[in-house]
């Protein structure tokens, strides 16, 4: 299965932006509000399409045998790869500008890439929106980089949590101005957020037939994710490992809450 982008939420747009294409093809539209939006036009989208294609490690080739797309490296930084490529980006000439590069850091929930281009240093980051969004003290809108209120930190929950009961992977984008020449943790502050997007990685076919077959069998069956709750649990109810009778009951726990409980619980 190959993850795509299909929403887009920035800062202060009270609608999302769609996007249009399928798995690892590098073609598609951006829509807002029923009509296409050229991302060139737009500064903010511009950046975050920028921040994808530039803290990514990951490759898309064209298999001209099979006329097929491929992809080399991490699925979610493919998706945000392809996403940019759609844009008219070419991530390939963005290599000779990074400085410095910290790939997803489990602990950090986040990858940050440092760059240098027109004479100035900045640092990008892209990783699990609620880590990016306690990082970040500044949205990016049409007016620049504006202090990020907290009433629109909640916004930008409710974005994450919609896009999350929805099944989608939600990841964030941000960036800041950097004047070292390699990344350390503590740069990984005050960031500027760009905005987050949603993808998606619908269960194969077959997903659900094997889950019955294992229950008719006497099996649990338990899934272990790195996605947001919301989405674990939307997936869970679409390959029927949740049914309706569990509603009343725990179906889902968060990493936070595991290493609360003892061995007993």
């Amino acid at each position: 299965n190959t993850l795509t982008v299909r929403k887009i939420f920035l800062p202060g747009e009270n609608s999302p932006f769609s996007v249009s294409g399928e798995g690892w093809h590098p073609t598609g539209n951006f829509f807002h509000k029923n009509s296409i939006v050229e991302a060139e036009r737009n500064p903010a989208l511009q950046k975050l399409l920028e921040i994808a294609a530039i803290s990514n490690n990951s490759q898309v080739h064209h298999n001209q045998e099979n006329n097929n797309y491929e992809l080399i490296g991490d699925p979610t930084e493919g998706a945000l790869l392809v996403l940019a490529r759609k844009s008219g980006l070419k991530p390939d000439e963005f290599q000779q500008l990074k400085v410095d590069d910290l790939p997803f850091d489990s602990n950090l929930k986040m990858r940050a890439t440092l760059v240098k281009r027109y004479g100035k240093s900045e640092l990008m980051v892209i990783g699990a929106p609620e880590k990016v969004l306690a990082k970040a003290a500044f949205k990016l809108s049409t007016r620049g980089a504006t202090p990020l209120l907290n009433h629109e930190k909640e916004a930008i929950h409710q974005h994450i949590s919609k896009l999350s009961n929805q099944a989608m992977r939600v990841i964030a984008l941000a960036y800041r101005p950097c004047l070292a020449t390699e990344i350390s943790e503590q740069d990984i502050d005050e960031l500027v957020f760009a905005g987050i997007v949603g993808m998606i990685d619908p269960p194969r076919p077959d997903s659900r037939e094997a889950v019955e077959k294992c229950r008719q069998a006497g099996i649990r069956v338990i899934m272990v994710t790195g996605d947001h709750v919301n989405t674990a649990v939307a997936i869970a109810r679409a390959t029927g490992i949740i049914d309706h009778t569990d509603e009343n009951n725990v179906i889902a726990l968060t990493e936070q809450q595991l290493l609360l409980l003892d061995e007993d619980e």
